[in-house]
């Protein structure tokens, strides 16, 4: 061991009767580009000599960094997710200015008795992301500060990011329907449709969740859309698209007057639902594998991020606004209904 105890720092401790060597080293690695570093165990080259010892009995740790000691966003970080923290501080502060701009918007629609149900789902689910993105910030803050992985903030910001997603996107299929914009009720196939889709999603997610927790390996799967169930989330997205075009241009078909509001609505909409899809394959297949985490994890940011602006901007209630969608009362709404069931 004097080899050893020269670079490992190893000194000989007796637990129940039996010798064991406890070693403690620092080793520092410098590279110019992001790579991966294996470390590797083995018994010393005069124990070769006497065949009867073999394999290792070890008990380990490693605090593994990056950068030098005080710098937040690299030293407790591995390369893959780099610049995650300040990814999700710049959407926070993102969101939190457009959500104080859509409760003035809800203001002034409500004022005007125009404030319908799928404005409601649009903030609701603004509010559930921005919430998302506070439990990120706080857990990746922890975590740069300690470096022990908040796993339970994590899955609690996932959880909310899935909800909010599905409550926005439930609120795209109803409006394709043309729901409070052309009628006052879903028709009963479709509302099948919509919740199946939807508990499919919420069933994939949570699968997804539970396999993160008990199977996952680390040294393989390096985030959640290299696993089945990902692939899964991703083929329910595309067919939330498919609906969502169906309905939109039989709606268009028989409201030909709200073209002016459904075509930017289906253009922008057609990206934003094939947007995170596209973006998985080429991380998947093009990028380096120490890229892939912190990139989708910035593209997801994003892609909501826009979809949330662009409802803003649509359903802004302004004069200058030609393809505001909403021209019936939430009080017309109502009584239509109410004479429909009657």
């Amino acid at each position: 061991m004097d080899e050893v105890n020269s670079v490992a720092n190893c000194r000989t401790i007796i637990r129940h009767g039996e010798d064991y060597y406890q070693c403690n080293n620092t080793q520092k690695f410098v590279s110019s580009r992001d790579m991966w570093w294996f470390l590797v165990v083995a018994r010393c080259p005069s124990d070769a000599i006497d065949q009867s010892i073999k394999g290792v009995n070890i008990t380990y740790g490693f605090h593994m960094t990056n950068g030098e000691e005080g710098d937040i966003l690299h030293h407790e970080f591995s390369a893959d997710e780099f610049y995650i923290l300040p990814i999700d501080i710049a959407f926070l502060i993102a969101y939190t200015i457009m959500f104080g701009s859509s409760v003035i918007c809800a203001y002034v629609l409500y004022k005007k008795q125009l404030f319908h149900s799928t404005y409601k789902m649009y903030i609701t689910s603004l509010w559930i992301w921005w919430f998302h993105l506070l439990i990120y910030t706080i857990s990746y803050g922890k975590y740069s500060a300690t470096g022990y992985r908040q796993t339970g903030a994590n899955i609690a910001a996932r959880v909310f990011a899935a909800i909010s997603t599905m409550v926005f996107m439930l609120m795209l299929l109803l409006m394709a329907n043309g729901y409070t914009i052309v009628r006052g009720r879903v028709g009963n196939i479709t509302s099948v449709f919509i919740t199946v889709v939807l508990t499919l999603f919420a069933l994939g997610t949570g699968i997804l969740l539970i396999l993160e927790a008990t199977q996952f390996d680390e040294a393989l799967v390096l985030y959640v859309y290299e696993f089945w169930p990902g692939y899964c989330l991703i083929a329910l997205r595309i067919i939330c698209w498919v609906i969502f075009t169906v309905l939109l241009f039989i709606t268009v078909f028989r409201h030909k007057e709200k073209a002016r509001f459904y075509f930017p609505l289906f253009v922008w909409y057609t990206l934003w639902f094939w947007a995170g899809p596209v973006v998985i394959l080429i991380a998947m297949f093009v990028m380096e594998k120490w890229a892939r985490e912190k990139t989708v994890h910035g593209v997801e940011q994003f892609v909501m991020l826009c979809g949330h602006i662009f409802f803003l901007i649509l359903t802004r209630p302004s004069a200058a606004n030609s393809n505001f969608p909403y021209h019936v009362k939430t009080t017309q709404v109502i009584i239509t209904f109410l004479c429909r069931q009657n």
